[in-house]
């Protein structure tokens, strides 16, 4: 976890330190799209699973939310966790320049469904 703390100080920076409005704003974007493509691809992965049609070898680490749970989509969940995690403390020792987190965070969670349902269901 040390490491993807380190790796996402580029996105903490680009947030909390940028003096550009717009450039904060396209970041925003940026990430909300990338997290929605990945999302989308690994929902759909997992849907394959279930489905019979993928066989794979760390197939037993997808769950379903039919299952009782959120999918589990660890590439988003990790990254989802630690923007809440890292962020919220970036957040709060940069309170007044934390908007654009929060819109962030705000993007993500309104994606369509399924994804922003997803997102939710992992907070």
């Amino acid at each position: 976890e040390a490491s993807g703390r380190v790796s996402a100080c580029w996105l903490f920076s680009a947030l909390f330190e940028c003096s550009v409005v717009s450039a904060r704003k396209a970041v925003v974007h940026f990430v909300a799209e990338l997290v929605a493509i990945v999302l989308k691809r690994e929902l759909d992965e997992e849907e394959k699973l279930r489905a019979g049609n993928g066989r794979r070898q760390d197939q037993h680490q997808y769950a379903s939310a039919e299952d009782g749970g959120a999918p589990s989509v660890p590439h988003t969940r990790c990254f989802f966790q630690l923007l809440l995690s890292a962020g919220l403390d970036f957040a709060a020792l940069r309170y007044a320049r934390a908007a654009d987190y929060f819109e962030l965070l705000r993007a993500l969670l309104a994606l369509p469904p399924p994804l922003g349902a997803t997102l939710r269901a992992i907070a």
